[in-house]
């Protein structure tokens, strides 16, 4: 069975599905992305294993470490 490596855009909704995701012994959660880093920080030290810090969607999105991206952000910034 193949891990998705996944990262989580956006510190609102996207931090129960990030919970859910971690929780999936398919799913890993291996990066956040918010403008607020410190939402970033506080909410990583809730997931079980470290996970990597953006503040740009463009900076993740080159990272060869991520398989999938979850976007829970408000619908005008999709």
């Amino acid at each position: 069975m193949q891990e998705v490596r996944v990262a989580i855009v956006g510190m609102g909704i996207g931090k129960a599905n990030a919970l859910a995701i971690s929780r999936n012994p398919r799913g890993r959660v291996v990066a956040l992305c918010d403008l607020l880093e410190d939402r970033m920080v506080e909410f990583a030290a809730e997931l079980p294993e470290p996970v990597q810090l953006f503040t740009d969607y463009k900076e993740m999105c080159r990272s060869r470490e991520i398989d999938a991206v979850f976007v829970g952000t408000p619908n005008q910034f999709h």
